[in-house]
């Protein structure tokens, strides 16, 4: 589980992201934060599980089981 120290936010946290996909675990178990302001990348071989991370935190594809949060809702574009 992700701890932050008292009084921070997050711009994004996800706890206890995972996803199957049949028999293939795509994701299990994923925590992060991220402090507003920050440039956030996520990194990772082939298979990872990067691309099924932002798509479920875009809405695109539901979570099998998370707890994400944001501080505002996701936008496109400027502004």
């Amino acid at each position: 589980m992700t701890t932050e120290p008292a009084g921070a936010r997050s711009a994004i946290r996800v706890e206890g992201h995972g996803k199957r996909f049949k028999h293939l675990t795509a994701l299990d178990g994923v925590d992060f934060a991220v402090p507003p302001g920050t440039v956030f990348g996520l990194l990772g071989p082939d298979g990872a599980g990067k691309t099924t991370t932002v798509r479920i935190l875009t809405t695109v594809i539901r979570p099998a089981r998370s707890t994400p949060r944001s501080a505002r809702p996701a936008t496109c574009g400027p502004g």
